[in-house]
């Protein structure tokens, strides 16, 4: 029997007929049609002799092809001269054009959209609204990536891999192709990734290699793609359109200003006051101030409403900035001489060298007051001056504006009349030169902190006002008067260095040696220039603007969806090796594959192949084929089971997949529990927890696939050992299906087998995307409960040094100083963003406690919240109705007196004035003319005002009122966040304190209210702001109401002559003392716990816990998703149900020896052979079959339905038969209903 080679034409690019017009369904039709078809699994399995012979008969006439193709006999010469066309689909040359394809777009998208996703901040933003926004977004991005695209891919390529290890031991004997015997055994359809791998390479199949090797590529971009993005907060700017609040005032009168004198105006002072409590406080500058320049307000409401940025979505406008500056030199020597003696006034001229100055300069304007003299007694013996120079005396400073020199002299021992000589115990001086420029600059306003800084493309424009010649004017009455440039006499000190002492809480003293050193002139002038001179600009040199407009931006977060870096680099360096292997295909198969007249690898294609009568092989295919003996054991009683059907395979991934279920409910339950699974640091790439649980579920995939892979390999052949098939099922292969294909036809073929396996196989397809999405990271603060000791408690601290005496030497006490200082704080709350003194928070003051110690580790997110009892100072008020207000006052023997409060004649006008009440020690020692000593005030326990306001017109009283108010202490619940700012605790102005002013109580034990009122100035110093009102129709309003009304407070002038605002005031009246009283009480009543107070209780007793929680702000965790689990659970119990019920199948058939209805057989067992898909393992099968006794002629160049109707008769069966003419039993596929090939299995 002589052998062949000869290339067969495929029935379909998936192995399934491409037509089905008629079927064993469709047999009587067919009949009636003429057709010779024959519903094989109605043919008998035995038939009687004289049947058989008839039907012997029939096939031997059947040699002669029954055709009316006309062209068949052209389609025959074709075949001789080497014209078979069929190849399989998924290796045809344009089908690998579109892998190609798709991987070279993915290799330049990928790059592109990394550089797109860095240039643009992201490259899609995630709508705001949703609770979790980033999850929807990465969600929808991964589906799209990863089931739509990549997953389909993967296993339209999985086909072009398995038609490459199918097809290749055919392609390698092609005649084209040297032959080796261990071609024919090769079966890479049935080896382990790994396997084929290294048997390809052995056997340099390189197109094997390569196409296994990206078909674990594009498993691999599986796994990496749900790291592929991530969501990230991003800031980005947008241009909106800006009103400009104000403009610089170019026209101010300079002299006019120095006509009216110094600080005694609310206008006026306001710089001065808001500096002090800048750098008293540490307060952030107003809008329109920073440390360098006063700038332009702005406005991104360009309707008109004052809208300014905020810390999420900051404004962003270029405006213009006045700048100051002022350039000193220092004084390098001097000589003193006597000048003249007049009218007790002793004259001294001064040559005075200064610094990098050619030139001395001569200066007659220094006197002393002579000693003896009478009218001198009282006169300091010291001289300080600034005056203005009439030219430029030293060329190197600036000539916009005039310079000047400032000197303070102290002479040494006494000036008397007779003295010939003059020597200096103390010298210094300064030649200095101011200047002013207006600069555009870029201010980003937050809302908060105003950034500011210069702008590039900027020229400077000289501005024609001098700020040196505002700022004396803009100072309070307690810094002592004096000219711009125009300043002499003897005091303790005057100008820059006076202002510099006392706001450091220091009364210059004359004899003060310190005072006159030129590097003490030199840094008061500069600080007084720097800290004063932004403000006086910004508050003196502005005017309104209704009209001026301007662009700007604003920066907004948004949340963006970014591509990540790593995971994109590396996929882009898998694409190109894809595309790469996707090339070279198409170059070795258009080289190597020539196509067949139909496909080798079904059993029809295969007995097409072996046909003698349709081919001659060649000799050496033939003496390839030559064996000893047949490569088949005995198939009836054989075990062989495929790789992943096994026993143990099956049993170990159970429990795998036991494990996993496990796994994802206790992960589940531990996520839920405690928030989370894990701890990660924001930012922290999804690479990890994304791609490891989509590779743990692939695994799972891998083996469902697997054994899907191989039930559908050896699915015709299980049909065919146990039923009868026909001439179309024997032509098909499940195994070159697409997935939903195979489905259909193992349900319409009645493999229920196979449908089980590729219902699997779908399942578990499902369970690599979800589980790209299991996990995710979430903000999630972590809170402990912490509890702290209290280190202070409220008293009254008794004075080192009595106030009294030290007002008596003329020194400032630490009453005074506090005040003073305080004093500005007042002033600016509602022109600056404050931030208040430690543990004390607007008209709230805390009992402090160790935080610092108590929290050991911190971070930037680390917080603390507490419950502190705050004590307030509040109010109970009563309505009075008559002007004239006469008290009966309990004296302290026991005896009343009537006493007026206030006897007082006003004129047209505003006004408002407050008085202390009856209650008052002041008012009580008074009236009950007590001694000075007695009922000391500074341990009262409670506060008496009370207050009187309205307008007098012309025509009589337009509105008067007057309140009684009586202060105490309360405790009031309140709840306080500190955060930490370089390792100290700092109350959140971000999450300001809450109060529960509802859940107020007396506190207890009481303590005494610090000293503010108006009449203890000269001793305690001023806590009001000592201005007038500009109005002059507000003459009448007290220094206590002045601060409360605008610009400084929310009070407008009218609102004191409007009923319906008396609320209003009142609330204004008792916040402000409120809030005084909270800051002098953190200062001046703070104990420690060891200290005693000098009122009672002089102990604090037991103070109690202060209760809250540690709060870790920037962490987060590893959230995992119930409703994702849920699902994973579901589809892996399903996998592990029919895995079980296979087992348990598989046990009952060994034990019973016996099938039953609904056990599920997976195993196969004896079905599948060892080389399943080599090409002897199908000569094996085919020697011995008598098939060729029925094969048309010329089969392989007839059309389907041509091949189909000839062998419509037919029955294929798989099994034992016994050949006559050999006298042996022989294991093969034939045909039934043949005398000289009998089935023997039942």
């Amino acid at each position: 029997m002589t052998r062949a080679s000869f290339e067969l034409p495929l029935m379909t690019h998936n192995g399934r007929p491409d037509t089905l017009q008629t079927s064993p369904k469709d047999n009587r039709n067919a009949q009636k049609a003429g057709a010779n078809w024959t519903d094989a699994e109605f043919q008998p399995p035995h038939t009687e002799p004289g049947l058989r012979a008839a039907m012997e008969t029939k096939m031997a006439r059947k040699t002669t092809p029954l055709t009316t193709d006309a062209t068949f006999p052209d389609r025959v010469q074709k075949s001789q001269t080497g014209g078979s066309k069929w190849r399989p689909f998924w290796l045809h040359s344009r089908v690998l054009s579109l892998f190609l394809a798709f991987f070279i777009g993915c290799m330049v998208a990928l790059p592109v959209l990394l550089e797109y996703s860095s240039k643009y901040k992201g490259i899609t933003e995630v709508r705001q609204g949703f609770e979790k926004p980033w999850r929807f977004i990465s969600i929808a991005a991964q589906y799209l990536i990863r089931i739509i695209v990549l997953t389909l891919v993967s296993i339209f390529w999985n086909r072009v891999e398995l038609q490459v290890l199918r097809y290749a031991p055919w392609i390698a004997v092609q005649p084209n192709q040297p032959l080796d015997r261990t071609m024919l055994d090769l079966d890479y359809v049935s080896m382990m990734p790994p396997v084929a791998l290294f048997q390809s390479l052995k056997n340099k199949h390189f197109l094997v290699f390569t196409a296994v090797l990206t078909s674990i590529i594009c498993k691999a971009q599986i796994v990496l793609s749900p790291s592929l993005f991530f969501s990230e907060t991003t800031r980005f700017t947008y241009p909106t359109d800006i009103q400009l609040l104000d403009s610089f005032d170019t026209s101010f009168d300079v002299q006019q200003d120095i006509q009216e004198g110094t600080g005694n105006t609310a206008e006026k002072t306001g710089p001065y006051y808001n500096s002090r409590a800048v750098r008293k406080f540490d307060l952030e500058l107003p809008f329109g101030v920073s440390q360098d320049a006063a700038y332009q307000t702005f406005s991104s409401g360009a309707d008109g409403t004052d809208t300014r940025g905020t810390t999420q979505a900051p404004v962003t406008a270029t405006v213009d900035a006045l700048f100051m500056d002022i350039e000193c030199l220092k004084l390098e020597n001097y000589t003193a001489s006597r000048n003249r003696t007049e009218e007790g006034i002793f004259y001294v001229n001064l040559e005075l060298k200064f610094e990098q100055c050619d030139q001395p300069l001569s200066v007659s304007s220094l006197f002393f007051y002579i000693q003896n003299s009478n009218v001198t007694t009282l006169v300091p013996p010291n001289f300080w001056a600034i005056e203005t120079l009439s030219e430029n005396h030293c060329s190197i400073l600036p000539t916009q504006f005039s310079p000047f020199i400032y000197y303070g002299a102290l002479p040494k021992g006494n000036i008397t009349e007779d003295i010939s000589t003059i020597k200096m115990e103390a010298f210094g001086a300064l030649m200095c030169a101011p200047k002013s420029w207006i600069s555009r600059v870029r201010v980003t306003d937050n809302g908060v902190s105003p950034i500011v800084s210069s702008w590039e493309f900027d020229q400077p424009r000289p501005f024609n006002v001098s700020l040196w010649d505002i700022i004396p004017g803009s100072l309070s009455n307690d810094m002592g008067h004096w000219f711009p440039n125009q300043a002499r006499g003897s005091s303790g000190a005057i100008g820059p260095v006076n202002v510099e002492s006392r706001l450091w809480g220091r009364t210059p003293l004359a004899n003060d040696t310190s005072l006159y050193q030129t590097s003490v002139l030199y840094e008061a002038t500069r600080n007084m220039t720097k800290y004063f001179g932004p403000m006086a600009a910004h508050y003196r040199l502005k005017l309104s603007n209704a009209s001026a407009y301007g662009h700007g931006y604003t920066t907004v977060a948004r949340l963006r969806l970014k591509a990540n870096r790593g995971v994109c680099i590396a996929m882009t360096v898998l694409f190109s090796l894809s595309a790469t292997v996707a090339l070279w295909s198409i170059v070795s198969l258009r080289r190597n594959l020539r196509p067949w007249h139909r496909d080798p690898a079904t059993i029809l294609g295969s007995m097409i192949f072996f046909d003698w009568q349709n081919v001659g092989q060649a000799p050496s295919m033939e003496s390839l084929l030559d064996k000893p003996t047949s490569t088949l054991p005995e198939q009836s009683g054989s075990t062989y089971t495929m790789l992943p059907l096994r026993t143990w395979v099956r049993s170990t991934y159970l429990v795998y997949v036991m494990g996993l279920i496990i796994a994802l409910a206790i992960t589940l339950h531990i996520s839920h529990s405690s928030i989370g699974l894990t701890t990660i640091d924001q930012g922290t790439s999804p690479l990890w927890w994304a791609s490891l649980p989509a590779l743990a579920m692939a695994i799972v995939s891998l083996y469902a696939t697997s054994c899907d892979t191989a039930v559908r390999d050896i699915a015709i052949l299980s049909k065919l050992s146990s039923t009868p098939c026909n001439s179309m099922e024997i032509d098909m292969s499940l195994l070159d299906m697409l997935g939903f294909t195979a489905l259909y036809y193992s349900l319409r073929l009645r493999l229920y087998t196979v449908t089980v396996t590729q219902l699997l196989a779908i399942v578990c397809g499902v369970l690599v995307s979800l589980s790209g999405i299991l996990y995710s990271s979430q903000h999630s603060p972590k809170r402990t409960p912490i509890s702290f000791e209290p280190t202070s408690w409220f008293g009254y601290r008794t004075p080192l040094v009595d106030p009294v005496e030290t007002y008596m030497d003329l020194q400032p006490n630490e009453y005074e100083v506090t005040r003073n200082d305080l004093s500005s704080l007042v002033l600016a709350q509602n022109t600056s963003t404050i931030k208040y003194p430690q543990w004390t928070y607007r008209d709230l003051v805390f009992p402090s406690f160790a935080i610092d110690k108590a929290v050991q580790f911190w971070d930037s997110g680390t917080s603390v919240r507490v419950t502190l009892p705050a004590a307030r100072l509040t109010p109970d008020c009563i309505h009075i109705n008559n002007t004239a207000v006469e008290k009966t006052i309990t004296c302290p023997n026991g005896t009343e007196v009537s006493y007026n409060l206030r006897s007082l004649s006003r004129s047209t006008g505003y006004y408002a004035s407050m008085v202390s009440g009856e209650r008052t020690p002041g008012v009580i020692r008074l009236a009950c003319d007590l001694e000075a000593d007695e009922l000391d005030d500074r341990t009262w326990t409670y506060l008496d005002q009370t207050y009187s306001w309205g307008r007098i017109s012309n025509s009589g009283v337009n509105h008067s009122t007057e309140w009684s108010c009586n202060y105490t202490w309360a405790e009031v619940p309140t709840v306080v966040t500190f955060h930490f700012v370089d390792g100290k605790a700092q109350i959140d102005y971000d999450n300001p304190p809450t109060a529960a002013y509802d859940q107020s109580k007396p506190y207890d034990p009481p303590f005494s209210i610090p000293i503010f009122s108006q009449a203890y100035t000269a001793v305690y110093g001023a806590v009001f702001p000592q201005f007038n009102l500009p109005n002059s129709d507000a003459t009448q309003v007290a220094y206590e109401f002045a601060y409360l009304v605008e610009p400084f407070g929310s009070i407008k002038l009218e609102d004191l002559a409007d009923a319906n605002q008396e609320e209003k005031i009142l609330k204004a009246l008792h916040f402000s003392r409120a809030q005084i009283a909270a800051q002098l009480a953190n200062l001046e009543h703070r104990l420690a716990l060891n200290e005693t107070s000098g009122a009672q209780p002089a102990q604090h007793g037991k103070l109690p816990l202060i209760e809250g929680s540690l709060t870790d702000g920037d962490r987060y965790r590893l959230i995992q998703s119930f409703e994702i689990t849920m699902a994973l659970i579901v589809l892996l119990s399903i996998f592990f149900v029919v895995n079980l019920w296979a087992l348990i199948s598989a046990a009952l058939m060994h034990f019973l020896a016996s099938k039953f209805p609904l056990l599920l057989d997976l195993e196969l067992k004896g079905k599948g052979h060892h080389g399943l898909n080599s090409i002897r393992m199908a000569d094996s099968l085919l020697s011995e079959s008598n098939y060729s006794d029925y094969l048309p002629k010329n089969a392989a160049l007839l059309s389907l339905r041509e091949l189909y109707n000839q062998l419509a008769g037919v029955s294929f069966r798989m099994g034992r038969f016994w050949r006559k003419d050999t006298k042996m039993a022989v294991y093969t596929v034939g045909v039934l209903d043949n005398s000289k090939l009998q089935l023997l299995d039942k």
